[in-house]
């Protein structure tokens, strides 16, 4: 067999490590395709969830308001509570 022969029977039958990178090139593609298709499909969730920056503000201002209305009841249940516990204690002396 004449080296041309040998060029040509090899090129037409590829190696096994041939085959083998044909395979692991296919896999990587394969995994950057999909990386890249989840990323982009986050970041298009993320683009049409955004919110405005004036309705961020209004939210975050009824957050604030909301918080501190709960803590001005908090503050006013704990001194009812005091208040009656020292009633009951008052009412134990005599």
């Amino acid at each position: 067999m004449t080296p041309e022969e040998a060029a040509a029977k090899a090129a037409e039958s590829p190696s096994f490590l041939g085959q083998t990178l044909a395979w692991v090139a296919a896999a990587i593609a394969g995994i950057g395709a999909w990386l890249w298709t989840n990323t982009m499909g986050r970041i298009q969730r993320l683009e049409q969830n955004k919110l405005e920056r004036t309705e961020f503000d209004h939210a975050m201002s009824r957050i604030d308001n909301d918080r501190k209305e709960r803590r001005d009841t908090e503050i006013k249940l704990f001194d009812k509570l005091d208040s009656l516990k020292d009633m009951v204690q008052e009412a134990l002396r005599k």
